[in-house]
């Protein structure tokens, strides 16, 4: 079992993570809306050599999937803090194997 302060500091990075990922979607939800306000309106409906929608849209696909690995990463390590086993001396301090 982990000590209290190793769960706590996996505790407060869980929430960081999520938080930031939760922020990271008020970010790009209004980016993805502007695309696609622009798109159906026919202001960004040029040939193909001065096309960069596709662009714009992989980046918003990379920023979903950053929310997605931060709260996966976040849940992930604090279940990891909490159910691995560690040993300690008579003083508290870890022991390594």
């Amino acid at each position: 079992m982990s000590s209290a302060a190793s769960l706590w500091e996996a505790f407060i990075i869980m929430i960081v993570c999520v938080f930031a990922s939760i922020l990271l979607v008020f970010v790009l939800v209004p980016c993805e809306n502007m695309l696609t306000g622009l798109q159906s309106t026919g202001l960004m409906d040029v040939s193909e050599t001065w096309q960069t929608a596709d662009d714009q849209e992989f980046y918003i696909s990379i920023g979903y999937f950053l929310t997605y690995f931060l709260t996966f990463y976040g849940i992930g390590q604090f279940i990891w803090t909490a159910v691995r086993r560690q040993r300690y001396d008579i003083y508290g301090n870890p022991v390594e194997e």
